[in-house]
């Protein structure tokens, strides 16, 4: 049960900074001007060098739900999509991992879901890497099946750069 609490002051924990980090990364900070701003498109294996970052997407799934632990398990409003992938610091200093998000054909834009930090292996949009690092985890959102996604992946919080991942889902 003391896990449990734990799980959910983390939780709450990553919310507080993500409101505090979204504001300090507001529209009038430098380097967030989408001009010059490049994308390219790789798939599933390949590895897409964005910025100080690289990214390596290994496979895509749905479930319906995010552990089998009843005590953190919360049910998805749509399905939940996970992303197992690896993420690396190519910079000489440490870096934020930035947010992730989902484009869908129609060009609708999914965030990652609230409830993804109760999934072991997780990565959140507030982890750092040292130089050099890596870390293969998970993303997860929470969005409507039979649709076709790719997830955009972006240079750094100061970088316009960003990439597309086809998840190969439909």
């Amino acid at each position: 049960m003391q896990k449990v609490y734990k799980h959910v002051l983390s939780g709450l924990l990553l919310l507080m900074l993500c409101i505090l980090a979204a504001g300090s990364f507001g529209v009038g900070a430098a380097g967030n001007s989408d001009d010059g701003a490049t994308t390219t498109n790789y798939k599933i294996g390949e590895t897409a060098h964005v910025g100080y970052m690289s990214y390596a997407v290994w496979k895509a799934f749905y479930r319906n739900q995010l552990s089998d632990n009843p005590y953190i398990n919360q049910p998805p409003d749509a399905a939940y999509l996970f992303v197992d992938i690896t993420v690396r610091n190519d910079d000489k200093e440490a870096r934020t991992i930035a947010p992730f998000k989902l484009i869908d054909e129609n060009g609708a834009e999914y965030e990652t879901s609230s409830n993804a930090w109760s999934v072991d292996g997780s990565i959140g949009i507030l982890d750092s890497l040292n130089p050099g690092v890596e870390k293969r985890g998970y993303i997860v959102f929470d969005v409507p099946r039979g649709k076709h996604y790719k997830l955009e992946v972006s240079g750094g919080y100061w970088s316009s750069d960003k990439a597309l991942v086809d998840l190969g889902l439909k």
